[in-house]
């Protein structure tokens, strides 16, 4: 191809880029000069960002598209505006150098041929009339194009950039002519406690017991299940008058309260405390996010709230344990839960004005309909939104178990109220909110097991083994006070579970699937030291700290000759519990016997390589993952070496290599008489691809894992 014309050549690329034009992709063209609309103050705005005028196609609500906004600035232009300090061309100048410059004709053709995919995704290009038709305009002094993508709910997402992985969103105030296509609200400021927000809730909670409890997609709380301690919140001049009350009779209904303690209670109930607290305590010496869960209730119209540290003898390790025994129970039959999300701590309080702001600056591009009416969208950074990323409960282990074991939550976050039930997700700043899927932030849990219910009587594959591998994914990232409360702070997750399921389970692992899970590995972010106090065995994910994942067993595809075959067989598994009155708790020791295949290798821990010699080849390599930094480990040091043992778990075929355990011996003599040996996991491997496995004609033999 090298030897075609330039000329004929880019005569040919023009004809292909024009019929490209022709696609049933509507196009939005840039209207010059500027039409004057009303841009808010706090959005920026500069002469160079406001060249750009957005030009929607004809809405066909039958069919969502992408639309394409054709920038008029040339590079040179672009850089000056960028260097000017305008956000928007910030954005599309950062990058590769290759993704801010033409390509070269000979990098056309090979790349409209090429199967990078990954180079094609992030440009929005699967066709090679697309292809076509970015690499030309790649070409071109004018190479930058924003995509509008128009989803379930209108206008929503833009993409500023070919080569930009830059994500932003579109909002429009309410009665702006760019409100019908934009539909996100402006995000404004307010008191979270108003009297708006208390109506909404009212409104949800109301929709909820007429309509979804009756139709059976929220969960009937029908049950006699009472919580040992409940606070009854009484009234009387204008004044709260909370009470510890002692085993509620009769049928109660209550709400929950789920919160970031931030540090140690200063108020909580004690041997020495808790008859006092049956008579009565005082509103005002209660911590500020106490007082506003007491204040939500009593505007809800409910009576009782559990609250854990007034409902739970603190330094009572029997009540403790018995008590951790029931949250299941507590949150799941709880009428609603209260999250004191955006609340830092127990003394922040939650119902004051909000004070959120994005976390990128805003900027304002102006709108014109095809009827030449005009309006002004403000565009931000979508991370901005990432409410599970900003509010602080979203960091703490045990609230995440509090809110999946919740069949409703009204979350009061730093943006807006927001409503969770198990059949519909609503706010009060009129946000369009998606329909509850297995895996979302706030997924209840009667909601998850629902969704698989349904999914199990279609006859479709079921989603369990997939949402335990998310709560696992999810609850790992979070952060804990007590290191130690690991396998405690999931536990209520797991009972629910485990009731319905039968299945055996073994600290942070079910039975069931355990040959398959035992390839969780760490992710990929440095490594933290492995803890000193025992509280799991090393096969299991809760013994490490940090964010954990559970790399999938199958390809993409769905051929079953590239499918990874499981070559390890379970002989006998076993964990002691710490405390027999929470059997999905925390454990004292445990105990894992394989059958299968052990290579000896040189493991190089600090540079993650894997070293196997073998008779036919001087050194097969791999790349691993360790779990932990273990002591006297050094680290920085490329060089640094032991001797380990690879246990194979998923054999080589076809296209995919061995992927197995790292272990050491943690004993050279015999764990028994028949000779088993004891081994500690300290992390995950896979092999590159050899003609032959190394674990060909490899003896299978018994190995513990402790």
């Amino acid at each position: 191809m090298d030897d075609i014309p330039k000329r004929q050549l880019a005569t040919s690329l023009k004809r292909q880029y024009i019929i490209s034009q022709r696609s049933d992709k509507p196009t939005a063209w840039l209207r010059s000069p500027h039409l004057a609309t009303e841009i808010p103050d706090d959005c920026h705005r500069c002469k160079h960002c406001q060249r750009i005028t957005i030009q929607p196609p004809f809405r066909n609500s039958a069919k969502a598209y992408t639309f394409r906004v054709y920038l008029p600035h040339t590079r040179n232009e672009a850089a000056q505006a960028a260097r000017d300090n305008c956000p928007l061309f910030q954005i599309f100048t950062t990058g590769p150098p290759d993704d801010t410059k033409a390509c070269s004709r000979r990098q056309l053709i090979r790349q409209i041929f090429s199967d990078t995919e990954w180079f094609w995704y992030h440009r929005s290009c699967s066709k090679v009339s697309e292809r076509l038709r970015y690499l030309y305009k790649s070409m071109s002094r004018r190479p930058f194009i924003m995509l509008v993508d128009e989803v379930d709910f209108g206008v929503s997402l833009f993409n500023f950039g070919w080569a930009s992985d830059w994500q932003g969103m579109a909002s429009a105030r309410q009665g702006d002519i760019a409100a019908g296509y934009a539909p996100w609200p402006i995000i404004r400021n307010g008191i979270a406690g108003s009297d708006e927000a208390y109506s909404a809730i009212q409104g949800w909670l109301k929709e909820c017991n007429t309509s979804h409890r009756s139709n059976g997609s929220c969960q009937d709380r029908t049950t006699t299940f009472t919580p040992t301690r409940l606070i009854e919140i009484g009234f009387k001049e204008n004044t709260y008058l909370p009470k510890l009350a002692l085993n509620p009779k009769g049928p109660v209904s209550w709400c929950c309260l789920s919160y970031c303690w931030g540090g140690d209670q200063l108020v909580k109930t004690t041997t020495a405390t808790i008859e006092s607290r049956t008579k009565g305590i005082v509103f005002a010496d209660l911590p500020k996010t106490l007082q506003d869960a007491l204040i939500v209730t009593a505007k809800m119209g409910m009576q009782y709230i559990w609250i854990d540290c007034l409902c739970i003898i603190r330094d009572d390790p029997e009540d403790l344990a018995k008590e951790l025994s029931t949250m299941s129970s507590i949150y799941k039959y709880a009428d609603i839960t209260i999250s004191a999300s955006s609340a830092h701590g127990v003394s922040n309080g939650f119902l004051q004005e909000r004070t959120w702001q994005p976390v990128s600056t805003l900027f304002a591009l102006p709108l014109q309909t095809s009827d030449s009416k005009t309006g002004t969208v403000q565009i931000t950074d979508y991370n901005s939104y990432e409410f599970e990323n900003q509010d602080p409960v979203h960091s703490r282990a045990w609230i995440f178990q509090e809110q999946i074991l919740s069949s409703r939550v009204v979350d009061f976050s730093s943006m807006m109220v927001r409503w969770h039930c198990a059949t519909i997700s609503r706010n009060d700043a009129g946000w369009p909110e998606p329909e509850p899927e297995v895996g979302d932030g706030l997924m209840s849990m009667f909601s998850a097991l629902n969704i698989m219910g349904r999914q199990s009587q279609r006859g479709e594959e079921s989603s369990s083994e997939y949402f335990w591998s998310w709560i696992v994914q999810e609850f790992s990232k979070r952060n804990l006070s007590f290191a130690g409360d690991k396998l405690l702070a999931v536990s209520a997750i797991a009972q629910e579970m485990g009731e319905r399921s039968k299945d055996q389970y073994l600290a942070g692992m079910w039975k069931s699937n355990l040959l398959e899970t035992l390839l969780w590995m760490r992710e990929a972010k440095s490594p933290m030291k492995r803890p000193r106090r025992y509280r799991a065995p090393s096969w299991s994910w809760a013994s490490i700290d940090g964010e954990v994942d559970f790399p999938s067993r199958f390809a993409a595809d769905d051929d079953d000759e590239r499918r990874s075959r499981l070559v390890v067989q379970l002989v006998e598994c076993h964990a002691k519990l710490e405390n027999s009155l929470t059997p999905y708790g925390a454990v004292r020791s445990g105990s894992l016997k394989l059958k299968g295949k052990l290579r000896w290798a040189i493991w190089y821990y600090d540079a993650e390589e894997l070293v196997l010699h073998d008779k036919f080849r001087d050194e097969i390599t791999g790349t691993t993952r360790k779990d932990a930094f273990q002591d006297g480990w050094e680290e920085n040091m490329a060089d640094r070496c032991m001797d380990i043992w690879c246990l194979e778990v998923f054999e080589q075929t076809g296209m995919y290599a061995s992927r197995g355990l790292l272990l050491t011996e943690v004993s050279t003599e015999p764990a028994s008489s028949d000779g088993y040996h004891c081994f500690s996991r300290l992390g995950y491997f896979k092999l590159f691809l050899t003609k032959v496995s190394v674990f060909q004609g490899v003896e299978h033999r018994i190995v513990t894992i402790i």
